[in-house]
């Protein structure tokens, strides 16, 4: 099966990719990751943006402006993610699930983050499971919002457009 999809996964982006011919409402984020992922059945964030820099090499994609939505998608994702921490960590600690978790890992979780700071905010972006989490946390556990956004810029100015770089680099 992995060799029927991946002989026409090319040709399934480029076609989804065409039905937005002329259509320039909406999102150009959105509307790229919606069709890479439509097209690839890919659901990471760090797999799409392979995608677009593989698309980008093959000439589909203009890879300056990949790189600039890459590091801006992951900046904003990470910060979306610190602000619902901070509003709604409260109640998640206090949910069913958060019960779950223990007090003594969340007490861990705010000591990590007070100790490593920012460092965790940029090294969590490496790893997918803290890169799903740590702005989370960060919010939950009241790190400064200028220390939060300062690791976060430079982390997502480093990952996103490294991740489409190195899909740009496969194709090569």
């Amino acid at each position: 099966h992995f060799r029927e999809f991946a002989g026409g996964l090319a040709d399934r982006v480029l076609d989804h990719l065409r039905l937005l011919d002329g259509d320039y409402g909406g999102f150009p984020v959105d509307r790229l990751t919606h069709s890479l992922q439509t097209a690839t059945r890919a659901h990471r964030d760090g797999a799409a943006l392979l995608v677009a820099g593989f698309f980008a090499h093959q000439g589909v994609l203009n890879l300056p402006a990949m790189i600039v939505i890459a590091a801006a998608a992951a900046i904003t994702g990470d910060a979306v993610g610190y602000a619902i921490g901070q509003r709604y960590g409260a109640r998640l600690r206090d949910s069913r699930l958060g019960r779950r978790v223990g007090a003594r890992r969340w007490q861990r979780a705010d000591d990590f983050l007070a100790t490593h700071g920012g460092k965790a905010v940029l090294f969590g972006r490496l790893t997918a499971v803290l890169r799903a989490v740590t702005p989370t946390l960060a919010g939950m556990s009241r790190m400064p919002i200028r220390t939060f956004l300062a690791w976060n810029v430079l982390g997502g100015l480093i990952w996103g457009p490294a991740c489409v770089v190195l899909g740009w680099a496969f194709a090569s």
